[in-house]
Parts: C-alpha cells; structure tokens; sequence
C-alpha cells in the first residue's frame, strides 16, 4: 500500500526494520554534511590557514564562540582528542575531500 493510500485509509505502514535500513555510512557518506553552515564557514577558514583571532575577525565572534565551533566540528567529524594526531589538520583534510568545499 502506497504511504498515500494509508494515509487516506488511516492505516499505518510498518516501521522498517533495522535490516531494512541502509548502513549510515552509505546514507551519509560525506560528515561535512553533517556540519551547520557557520561550522562550514569556521572550517574553511582554517582550511585556508587563518589562525583563531583572523577567523573571530572575519566572523565577528569571539574566541569562546569560535572554539565552542571547532569542538562541534571535531564532534561531528569524529576526531577524539589525541596525543599523536592534530585534530586541526584532520578537519582540514576531511573538508578539503568533501564535495562541499568551496
């Protein structure tokens, strides 16, 4: 039954299983996506090497809102914190694959 036609009868579809779904990596291949817009525009900023108070200049934001940004981006790109890896850097490259790099 098209989800319409339950509609008008109101009858609801079954939920899909777990089996059912894609796996999220095919859903969402791309976690630059995953980020808001200002995340993106903070990300790119670094992607062209400003340092924190260039970007807080170019966007008007303090250095608190500015590094509340870039600990979401690393949330959101799941780069953990680590002694051997520059987060920094791991973004960068993460965004500069991503089809949505300007």
């Amino acid at each position: 039954m098209t989800p319409l036609a339950a509609a008008a009868t109101a009858e609801s579809l079954p939920e899909p299983t777990l089996e059912a779904r894609p796996p999220l990596h095919l859903v969402d291949p791309d976690p630059v996506s995953d980020l808001t817009p200002r995340e993106r525009q903070v990300l790119a900023l670094l992607a062209e090497g400003l340092s924190n108070r260039a970007v807080c200049k170019r966007l008007v934001i303090s250095p608190k809102t500015l590094e509340r940004h870039v600990q979401n981006v690393f949330m959101k790109l799941g780069l953990p914190p680590s002694q051997d890896d520059h987060r920094r850097v791991r973004a960068v490259l993460v965004y500069l694959r991503s089809p949505l790099a300007v």
